[in-house]
């Protein structure tokens, strides 16, 4: 019975997908730009490679460099690391993603 239980724990934990987290958390603190990743082509796609490419850490502008031009994806992830779903690992790469989703935003204007 032990050894069933531990079997079933261990294909959760395997099977959970740390996007999915931060996906939910990018949903509930930052729903404006959540809204505009998922009417956006391709947003959501550019962020589960950069979560699999980067981790849920930025890591040495790893999440800037891979989000790439200004946009709705940007605008995501720069909420994202304000609001600790992605933890920013230096102030750099928090203010590389603001710098990004500012442009976008002065853009739309």
């Amino acid at each position: 019975m032990k050894l069933l239980l531990l079997l079933v724990v261990l294909l959760a934990v395997i099977k959970a997908d740390p996007f999915d987290d931060m996906k939910a958390c990018i949903a509930q603190k930052c729903p404006d730009q959540y809204a505009k990743c998922m009417k956006a082509s391709g947003c959501e796609d550019k962020l589960r490679k950069c979560a699999d490419k980067c981790g849920l850490k930025v890591d040495k502008t790893c999440w800037t460099f891979c989000i790439g031009l200004p946009g709705a994806a940007a605008n995501a992830a720069s909420c994202a690391v304000n609001q600790k779903c992605i933890e920013s690992s230096s102030k750099l790469d928090s203010i590389g993603l603001t710098i990004m989703s500012a442009i976008d935003n002065i853009r739309s204007q």
